[in-house]
């Protein structure tokens, strides 16, 4: 409540048990106990004095950091450019690009291992065949020399 007189009214007038605060600190509890609130008085008061001080250092801290924030901002900007959290858009990005790309090399590295595994299949078969017709062409061979030799022969 904004005064003291609206929070009483809240709390004895309308018959209800409720717990109000005013702006000013005041707390009527639900059985009717008025404790806290502030003095009138128009010299601050020790805790105005503390927090004053209190404030003070924080927006002496705010502006320290801010300026090194500032300062980081402009070291970055040299580099990527962006907010922190663009930066990090940025660099999921990149990462996921970066992941799909990893994948699609691998299913190539396994198609192309797939196919050097069959090509070396083929060289080994085809080199079997190449063994079994040169023992046939030796035999040929020799078989065509003493065919001659005998032709020579027939010849004379």
């Amino acid at each position: 409540c904004d005064s003291l007189e609206e929070a009483q009214q809240l709390c004895f007038d309308r018959g209800e048990r409720v717990k109000v605060v005013t702006l000013r600190g005041h707390v009527i509890s639900k059985s009717g106990a008025m404790t806290g609130g502030s003095s009138s008085s128009s010299s601050p008061s020790s805790t105005d004095r503390w927090q004053e001080k209190d404030l003070e250092v924080l927006r002496k801290r705010k502006s320290v950091l801010t300026e090194q924030l500032a300062g980081e901002g402009a070291g970055e900007g040299a580099v990527g450019g962006g907010s922190g959290r663009q930066q990090l858009v940025d660099m999921d990005h990149r990462i996921r690009a970066l992941n799909s790309k990893i994948q699609f090399s691998e299913v190539d590295k396994q198609v192309a291992t797939e196919k050097v595994t069959a090509a070396q299949q083929q060289i080994s078969l085809k080199g079997e065949a190449v063994k079994k017709l040169s023992k046939e062409l030796a035999g040929l061979t020799s078989e065509a020399s003493k065919l001659q030799a005998r032709l020579a022969q027939l010849q004379q």
